[in-house]
């Protein structure tokens, strides 16, 4: 007995499964997200501590349950802040949500960044945001999302 018929129907259902759960949700957008603010927290020996204000925006027409996020902050290509969090919780349809993470500095690249910058001035930082929001759901396990910019150091006439 050839294994030939058991191929081609196991190719088929495959198939007919990867089809079925890309049109789940055809106009799915990713979300967005912004830092809202930075605060300073106690310093932990030669690590310094911060607060990160987030806001997810959910583009979508149904709930987003979030498991975790985990993010990183670059200024001048050094990732100075790295963090995660598994207490979002769900994100509604068309909606925002607020919350705060707690993020560590990484010493050594910061002191490579200070030292870039007393070596050559400028009067702007390239900044970039990442993060990996990790989705309750199995059909859409992750979504990574980036906030890219510029910050002035000089103030505008």
């Amino acid at each position: 007995m050839s294994t030939a018929p058991l191929h081609r129907l196991v190719l088929f259902l495959l198939l007919l499964v990867l089809g079925g759960c890309a049109s789940l949700q055809p106009d799915y957008e990713k979300p967005r997200l912004s830092v809202t603010s930075i605060q300073l927290l106690p310093a932990d020996g030669l690590s310094q501590r911060f607060k990160i204000g987030l806001r997810i925006l959910n583009p979508n027409p149904s709930e987003l349950a979030l498991s975790g996020i985990f993010y990183s902050m670059s200024l001048e290509g050094y990732e100075l802040l790295s963090g995660a969090s598994g207490q979002i919780g769900t994100v509604p349809a068309y909606g925002e949500k607020d919350f705060s993470v707690t993020a560590a500095t990484d010493v050594l690249n910061g002191a490579r960044l200070l030292h870039q910058l007393l070596s050559s001035p400028r009067d702007k930082l390239d900044y970039s945001f990442k993060g990996r929001l990790d989705l309750s759901n199995w059909w859409v396990p992750s979504v990574r999302v980036e906030e890219t910019g510029e910050i002035p150091l000089t103030a505008k006439p």
